[in-house]
């Protein structure tokens, strides 16, 4: 069976209160990340992001790098976040999002995903055919 997981970037207007031309979609990154940087609060916000998505009923989630991002997610972030999405049983499918401007802040931030978060790589995604139920493209 395969995994249907969330994808928090359906969060990136709330901050400003989904009054959000899709042409402004850099203001409503920067407000995300602008309400989930600051360290003391962190781990109720994103708690409660994830409270959120568990209630929807998702046990999976493709997290938008506006809700923990490289820039600014520190050791002490992401031990907070791995540590709610295990309390949750949440399990991150994803990392989503803008990860720099230059070939060296790309590295950097995903060097920074690989050392800290668990991903399970697959080489492909197999897809089943409407009309013949058949699944294909199954990693051969």
């Amino acid at each position: 069976m395969n995994t249907i997981s969330f994808m928090s970037a359906n969060f990136v207007a709330r901050q400003l209160q989904y009054n959000m031309p899709l042409s402004e979609w850099a203001k409503g990154d920067q407000a995300t990340q602008d309400y989930f940087r600051p360290l003391d609060t962190f781990a109720e916000r994103f708690a409660a992001l994830l409270g959120e998505v568990t209630a929807m009923g998702f046990t999976a989630i493709d997290i938008w790098l506006a809700h923990l991002h490289p820039a600014w997610a520190t050791p002490e972030h992401i031990a907070v976040a791995k540590e709610q999405l295990a309390k949750q049983g949440v399990q991150v499918v994803s990392l989503a999002g803008g990860f720099g401007n230059t070939p060296e802040e790309v590295e950097r931030a995903r060097r920074q995903a690989h050392q800290e978060l668990t991903f399970k790589i697959t080489s492909s995604l197999p897809v089943e055919h409407p009309s013949t139920r058949r699944t294909t493209n199954q990693g051969n």
